[in-house]
């Protein structure tokens, strides 16, 4: 589980009924995830978006891109095939 959201909101959006969401408000901001395997991906139980892990972190501008806050689930990975013998 991961939880993402900003502080100060309203500054950032510059006016008070504009929400500070998506590359306007967070540019290139990322946070960074240790161990966080690249391609990991996420969905957003906020929204029902769907993020993916870029090196070992996340882009603030996609996961904050329609809300300002994100509640991310890792998406369930299927095992991996075994052969049988």
């Amino acid at each position: 589980l991961v939880v993402v959201t900003g502080r100060l909101l309203a500054k950032l959006s510059g006016a008070p009924a504009r929400l500070p969401v998506g590359e306007a408000a967070w540019g290139d901001t990322r946070v960074g995830v240790p161990g966080l395997a690249a391609g990991t991906a996420f969905v957003d139980v906020l929204t029902g978006e769907r993020v993916a892990a870029q090196g070992d972190g996340l882009a603030v501008r996609d996961l904050l891109a329609a809300f300002p806050a994100a509640v991310l689930l890792a998406e369930a990975r299927p095992a991996p095939l075994v052969d049988s013998p």
